[in-house]
């Protein structure tokens, strides 16, 4: 059975940090991506009023990012 992989590109997406890792971030010079994982996906299906059979699909993502910040150009990461 051959695998079939699908690419989703996400762009510009809005990453929210724990207090203490934010503070992390704030005073970064550099941020690296090291992995990111998908912990779990909501869909929400509901059916569209003007076009019977026709259905949305809303689905949001959540994912687990781990990072690579640099608190000096030539310093090495810390990972969060």
């Amino acid at each position: 059975m051959p695998e079939i992989f699908t690419q989703l590109l996400l762009e510009d997406l809005e990453v929210y940090f724990t207090p203490p890792t934010q503070n992390i971030i704030d005073k970064a010079t550099n941020v690296r991506l090291r992995d990111v994982e998908v912990i779990t996906v909501l869909l929400d299906l509901e059916p569209v009023p003007f076009h019977k059979g026709f259905y949305s699909v809303d689905m949001t993502f959540f994912f687990d990012v781990c990072l690579d910040v640099f608190m000096q150009p030539a310093a090495v990461p810390v990972t969060v």
